[in-house]
């Protein structure tokens, strides 16, 4: 599916030290089996972390160059290019069992894993893809896609791209062991306080998108809402995005809900699809602005005005249950 586009921001990093008192006497091993790793243990709260934080931006660039990072509530985006091979990097968008998507996966060997984690792998033509599956089945994902997919080269280019993904899966392991990821402090008004589900009825989906019943996918974060029927599917999503970013040329901008909104054609060549979004709040960090996103996809081609009058309709009952400016 079409994902929002996301924001553009610099990592922030810190370091956290601690002290050992030293007992007298003989040290010996701690042996005793360590209890299954579960995402909450390792990560902390899902919901607040920067996902960015667990992208080393040195181990990247020995195997890809670096073009751009950009950060959102439930990812980090990273622009790669590898011998002239432009492609996108994905750490994040945790899922649980009812989120989880259906691709398939095979299991992908890793040395010295915490108890209780696995790791899964999925490669397509165009995509290569890694899975850090927690004891409770919580899922990271570690995704490298191309960004401009054109059929050429595509045994080459999947090599290219499942060497940038295992580099990526060293650092975020790394930081899932030592449980050293860093967290957003939101403030009270935050977006990240609500849940996405809860900002449009699944019967008003349903009725948008001339369905008699819709599938709703609830994402473990809060931030994302995904509903689905057979030629159509929505999502609305809390974001991130830079101040510094400028709104795309082609948007409309539009009074929705009483906010300013703006409204974007997708232009798909296979489908129709159109986002409509609001930038209001100020972010976590310097910089950043939190925002709100409807996203609506058609499978019939040739249908984007009829995507942007569905997706206008459900952004105006989500915006107006956001928090005043």
């Amino acid at each position: 599916m079409a994902r929002i586009r996301l924001a553009c921001v610099a990592l922030f990093l810190a370091i956290a030290a601690g002290c050992t008192e030293v007992v007298t006497g003989t040290g010996s091993m701690d042996t005793r089996p360590q209890p299954p790793l579960t995402s909450a243990a390792a990560l902390g709260d899902i919901a607040t972390v920067d996902f960015c934080s667990l992208v080393d931006r040195a181990v990247i660039d020995k195997v890809s160059g670096v073009a751009e990072i950009d950060v959102s509530m439930d990812r980090c985006q990273v622009t790669v290019s590898k011998n002239g091979v432009p492609m996108v990097l994905v750490v994040g968008e945790p899922m649980d069992g009812e989120t989880r998507d259906s691709m398939p996966t095979s299991p992908h060997q890793v040395a010295d894993l915490p108890a209780g984690i696995t790791v899964a792998k999925f490669e397509e033509e165009d995509m290569c893809g890694r899975e850090i599956v927690f004891a409770d089945q919580m899922r990271l994902r570690v995704n490298v896609a191309l960004a401009e997919p054109d059929g050429r080269n595509l045994e080459y280019r999947t090599r290219h791209m499942c060497e940038v993904a295992d580099a990526a899966l060293e650092t975020a392991l790394k930081m899932v062991r030592g449980g050293t990821a860093l967290h957003f402090e939101y403030g009270d008004r935050s977006y990240s306080t609500l849940a996405a589900c809860d900002m449009i009825p699944a019967s008003a989906v349903a009725i948008a998108l001339d369905a008699q019943r819709v599938s709703t996918k609830r994402y473990p974060t809060g931030h994302e809402c995904e509903w689905d029927r057979d030629s159509a599917r929505a999502l609305f999503a809390f974001m991130l995005r830079p101040l510094s970013l400028d709104v795309p040329p082609d948007a409309i901008e539009e009074t929705i809900a009483g906010r300013r909104s703006y409204v974007l054609p997708d232009g798909l060549t296979i489908g129709s699809g159109c986002e409509v979004f609001t930038v209001n709040l100020r972010g976590p960090r310097p910089g950043l602005t939190e925002g709100a996103a409807v996203y609506v996809e058609l499978f019939e081609p040739g249908q984007d005005d009829r995507a942007c009058t569905i997706a206008r309709g459900l952004a105006g009952a989500a915006f107006a249950k956001l928090p005043p400016v």
